[in-house]
């Protein structure tokens, strides 16, 4: 199926179209790899290390994870919105100067953030979560902090150039793929335990950080003295810094369940909790491939006036996260304990958990465009007081509700917030901007969504489920019965021609 351009207006869009879908088939390849590699690599930590332990491990990347993001000041964004913004008027020295000016920032903070944890470790253990052995565990990840953020930094660059394979090679792939095999180097071959899984964090990420620098590097000429680099500190410090207490409030925002949990519960328990929540990971991907790509198109687009490209594209990428992500949050609502079993019996007492935060993001994935739209339009400073509002109201519900509830209080505290602040995105994007993510045809994937639902509760509470070959075989048939709904509904011809598209990208990575 082809789209024909009947002017010039057309040929721009369906080239816009065809550049999307490339990403996206990029990026979609490169997270499917990465989940694959995360869901199996948690499997393997969740039955090799002990519950308790891996509780810990857990709750400790969760702390560092918002360090390197206070530490990285925003300069990810920064490096995506100015890199493509001089790129698209062949600036080599200010992209060249963007670039080098986020390293040196982010370095220095990185390795102050560091030097902190060294220092307040225990007490931070101790005296906040009461968990002594936590300590020795954020200690030794800090060391990941200043490479997570060069490597995050150099990948950037790469995707604000519209090259995303090259986050799939270093970021989703080798990062992960490294990750899983030191762990086992580190727990079968020197039996390190929970030791042992800090460190294959550590090592993979200054062995990645290595990697982007090469990529980064064959693009843009950091180390190339021929080329003069033009700073523009001031400028790029304005529009970055407010986007890392946006960037820090939405991440505590969608992790706060877990520290919370790690304040009123057990090791063990946050570790059940924790990889149900991880589990979501499966849906999630779905924004994951078309919101790097999207992103530069939005800064492009948005510097030209040219709002109502960026309406087209934002409804038609909204409608494709509908179309494939459905019937994976089904899934997880309808099976939740199937999906846990593998990671052991004892964590299928996460299946509350693991249905109620499916449930939620199936209603919040509909405004992820629409939040990379606000970010990258040049509005740092309502990214930053929506996520200020929806973390207050987060953690207040989870102090509520943990400890009456314990991990469904959790689960369910999470889930109220992401519905929130799902609805003040699309209510900000429409009213600021006059755009919203919604299509007139958005009916036919959710109506084929909701009638392959009824027909499986149908045959569900109609035949007993005995082991997991009947509950593999529903599954099997909702998934065949929403595609066959979907194919009834019939395609836009624009929805066709990305579809194909993207099988076309696609096809490259079957080779």
């Amino acid at each position: 199926m082809k789209l024909i351009a009947k002017n010039e207006a057309d040929k721009e869009y369906i080239a816009d179209l065809s550049a999307i879908t490339k990403g996206a088939g990029i990026t979609f390849s490169g997270m499917i790899g990465e989940k694959c590699l995360l869901f199996f690599y948690t499997i393997f930590i969740a039955n090799t290390l002990a519950t308790s332990d891996l509780g810990i491990y857990f709750l400790g990347i969760t702390i560092i994870m918002f360090l390197t993001v206070l530490s990285n000041l925003g300069l990810t964004n920064g490096v995506i919105r100015f890199v493509s913004m001089h790129n698209g008027r062949n600036d080599v020295c200010r992209v060249k100067g963007t670039v080098l000016s986020c390293l040196a920032i982010s370095m220095i903070a990185s390795l102050g953030m560091t030097g902190i944890i060294f220092l307040l470790g225990d007490i931070i253990a101790v005296y906040i979560f009461h968990k002594s052995e936590l300590g020795e565990a954020i200690r030794l990840l800090s060391l990941s902090i200043p490479f997570v953020n060069l490597l995050r930094i150099f990948l950037a660059s790469t995707r604000a150039l519209k090259l995303m394979q090259y986050t799939v090679y270093a970021e989703n792939l080798a990062w992960i793929g490294l990750r899983f095999l030191f762990a086992l180097f580190f727990l079968w071959v020197l039996k390190l335990g929970l030791k042992g899984i800090i460190l294959a964090y550590v090592v993979s990420s200054v062995l990645s950080a290595g990697l982007g620098f090469y990529f980064c590097c064959r693009f843009i000429p950091l180390v190339d003295k021929r080329i003069k680099s033009i700073f523009e500190i001031k400028r790029l410090l304005k529009f970055s810094v407010p986007m890392v207490f946006s960037a820090f409030f939405h991440n505590l925002n969608t992790h706060v369940d877990i520290l919370m949990l790690g304040l009123f519960v057990s090791a063990t328990e946050v570790a059940i909790y924790t990889v149900s929540a991880r589990l979501i990971i499966l849906g999630g991907v779905v924004l994951a491939i078309f919101q790097p790509i999207f992103q530069p198109f939005v800064s492009d687009f948005y510097a030209k006036k040219e709002m109502e490209k960026i309406a087209i594209l934002l409804k038609t990428i909204t409608k494709w996260i509908v179309i494939i992500s459905f019937p994976i949050f089904v899934s997880l609502v309808s099976f939740p304990a199937f999906f846990l079993h593998f990671f052991g019996d004892q964590f299928v007492q996460g299946a509350g958990c693991l249905s109620i935060l499916a449930i939620a993001y199936i209603l919040s994935s509909i405004s992820g465009p629409t939040n990379t739209l606000i970010i990258m339009s040049g509005r740092s400073d309502i990214t930053l007081k929506n996520n200020l509002t929806v973390l207050i109201t987060n953690t207040i519900l989870n102090y509520l509700l943990i400890p009456k509830y314990g991990i469904v209080g959790a689960a369910l505290a999470t889930g109220i917030s992401l519905v929130l602040i799902a609805l003040i995105r699309i209510i900000e994007a429409n009213y600021l901007m006059k755009i919203h993510p919604f299509r007139m045809d958005l009916w036919k994937p959710i109506s084929a969504g909701l009638m392959s639902s009824i027909l499986i509760l149908f045959l569900h509470s109609g035949i007993p489920i005995v082991g997991n070959h009947m509950t593999i075989l529903l599954l099997f048939l909702f998934c065949f019965s929403y595609l066959l709904f979907i194919y009834l509904f019939r395609l836009s011809k624009e929805d066709i021609y990305i579809k194909s598209l993207i099988q076309k990208k696609l096809s490259f990575f079957s080779r």
